[in-house]
């Protein structure tokens, strides 16, 4: 008689089909391709309404990309500030972008055109100069008018409302006791979440019309307090949420992003931590620890446990896996206990490329790790890492030191790593983009027709726009690199060619790049200095290339600084590590015209399995 069949939970089913959205996201374990900057690259944002991506780096570009069938294409570069730029924002509708620099200017710019729209000096022209910090768009579909939200960098002040595309002021809001460093918008809900230096988190609601101090018509703004989020949320007070939980482990916040539907947002922290919170109920679900320290003892614990051949704790599987319990192992005829089970490979996925890496590579990428979250600052590496949610909401992507990590909110594990393969890279700031994207059919065409070589007609009734193929991609900068890269689906096709080379190399490039390739002249003379004394000696450049060539490099590079001398003869030579430096009574040069004996010694790297010759 067979067995009655065995349930299945709900929740097993939940998780399996979390896990089904997958598809929609990247999965590769390199990144396809990348693009460069002059400078290092900080920001990376995506309207996929739109269909266009928006990079920045340290030195004040700006550079517009369209999202292709198959990567991106470059569209447009602004030189928009003097100096590092301090955050980029995308309206909800994608037709928007503004930045803010150190220089105490704001932009915006017009997607579809790709043209800057206005700029405002926060610095210099303003009735009350400020230094824009956190950008935000208060725009919702019930609301679509577009305004731009700005808060001061280093001072306690109002965040700022401004209409687009003229930049005027329209409302102060009163929200915070400390700088702002953070927005984040909720279009969903209608609401915008805040955050301080002090780690104090808000929740407040976009005002759907201009809030003006006195008869709103053209008299000046003055401030007033945000409004309450009301019925968008389910507490009545901050004391029943953790949105003080930042301020009391005294840790300061980094970057806030939020899913689409608004129902959770995950905050970066100074600790290379990242805390998920549910906006209806304020409290925090989850923390993500990504410290030096906490790797380590990850990694530690369960190498550990494997050394021992201890199986598994209960955390690492599921448990409502579907299938039969696997049977105890069966003891030998003899009485022999049977040998204990191999050990098995952790479930999530961040921990199992983790464990795999060998010494040498943990311990790089461990010695970057720890000098990233040694820096402090505005314009840190770490101040700048964010972590993106995809559409569905299940999944938070962030960047790790084993690549991009998927977190599955549900199933409460990282299901999977992006470019775990790419040693040299530590991604942080992202930007996703999901599903198709809408292309021009007589631009596409062109494209083909330019890449092959060929001139053909345009067929002009052709439709003005379709959907292209689904190319998931993923968009990420890297720790003290001046490029972008993407990671999709597909491996690269060639590896070697796969950094697009899209910049001029600039002079000071140019003129390191000559003197790396014009050869090192020779040396004439030496001089060894030691404890007893100053030992000069002749270099025959002409009669011995080979050996002054590899002497004199291994003397720029310090190979002989700190030797001891361990052998001294009278007359004959003098030896210490690594090398000998014999006397004329025992040298004979290995090459022809002979050489005439000199009056100085003569240094000759031996060439021995001890002591190679470099």
């Amino acid at each position: 008689m067979l067995p009655p069949p065995r349930k299945r939970s709900r929740g097993a089913a939940r998780r399996r089909r979390v896990l089904a959205y997958m598809d929609a996201l990247p999965c590769a374990a390199q990144y396809e391709t990348s693009y460069a900057h002059r400078a290092v690259v900080t920001h990376a944002v995506v309207a996929a309404k739109a269909g266009f991506l928006c990079t920045a780096s340290e030195d004040g570009h700006v550079k517009f990309w369209k999202k292709m069938q198959r990567g991106v294409e470059f569209v447009k570069h602004f030189h928009a500030h003097v100096g590092p730029i301090t955050d980029v924002a995308a309206s909800f509708d994608g037709l928007w972008l503004a930045t803010t620099g150190d220089d105490g200017a704001a932009k915006l710019y017009d997607v579809h055109a790709f043209d800057m729209a206005c700029i405002l000096r926060t610095k210099r022209d303003a009735a009350e100069p400020y230094v824009p910090g956190a950008a935000c768009w208060l725009q919702t579909a019930a609301a679509p008018t577009p305004r731009v939200a700005l808060a001061a960098a280093d001072e306690t002040a109002p965040i700022r409302v401004y209409a687009a595309p003229t930049f005027a002021l329209v409302a102060k809001l009163r929200v915070h006791a400390s700088p702002v460093v953070a927005l984040c918008p909720l279009p969903s809900l209608g609401l915008v979440v805040s955050a301080d230096a002090r780690g104090v988190l808000e929740c407040w609601r976009c005002a759907d019309s201009p809030r003006r101090g006195n008869d709103g018509n053209g008299a000046p703004v003055s401030e007033v307090p945000a409004e309450a989020p009301g019925d968008a949320v389910a507490y009545r007070s901050k004391l029943d949420t953790d949105l003080y939980a930042l301020a009391k482990a005294r840790l300061g916040p980094c970057r806030i992003s939020a899913s689409s539907d608004g129902a959770r947002f995950a905050v970066t922290a100074s600790d290379a931590s990242i805390r998920i919170f549910e906006t209806r109920t304020g409290r925090c679900q989850c923390v993500l620890d990504e410290s030096a320290a906490a790797l380590d003892a990850r990694r530690g614990a369960w190498l550990l446990r494997r050394a021992r051949g201890a199986p598994p704790d209960a955390s690492d599987g599921d448990s409502d896996d579907d299938g039969p319990m696997p049977e105890p192992a069966a003891t030998a005829a003899t009485g022999e206990e049977a040998p204990p089970p191999p050990p098995v490979e952790p479930e999530d996925a961040a921990l199992r490329a983790l464990v795999a890496l060998d010494d040498l590579s943990y311990g790089r990428r461990s010695a970057a790790e720890r000098e990233i979250q040694a820096q402090a600052g505005r314009q840190s590496f770490l101040a700048r890492w964010n972590a993106v949610f995809d559409e569905t909401g299940h999944y938070l992507l962030y960047g790790s030191i084993v690549g991009v990590c998927v977190y599955a909110l549900d199933a409460g594990r990282v299901v999977a790593v992006l470019g775990a393969a790419d040693e040299a890279e530590r991604f942080g700031c992202l930007a996703l983009f999901e599903g198709t994207a809408k292309l021009d059919a007589q631009m596409e065409q062109a494209r083909q027709a330019a890449d092959s070589q060929q001139q053909g007609s345009l067929t002009m009734g052709a439709e003005q726009s379709r959907e292209g193929v689904s190319d998931p991609t993923c968009f990420a900068s890297s720790f003290r690199r001046k490029r972008f890269y993407l990671l999709s689906r597909r491996a690269p096709d060639a590896p070697d060619a796969r950094d697009v080379q899209n910049e001029l190399p600039t002079a000071d490039e140019l003129g390191r790049r000559a003197a790396a390739s014009r050869p090192a002249p020779l040396g004439v003379e030496a001089t060894l200095r030691t404890t007893m004394g100053d030992v000069r000696f002749r270099l025959f450049g002409n009669e011995c290339p080979k050996t002054v060539e590899n002497f004199c490099a291994h003397a720029r590079d310090g190979y002989y600084d700190g030797l001891i001398f361990h052998r001294v003869v009278n007359s004959a030579q003098i030896k210490f590590l690594g090398a000998f430096i014999w006397s004329t009574s025992d040298w004979r040069p290995l090459c022809a015209p002979p050489v005439e004996r000199a009056s100085t010694a003569v240094p000759s790297v031996p060439r021995s399995s001890q002591h190679p010759a470099h």
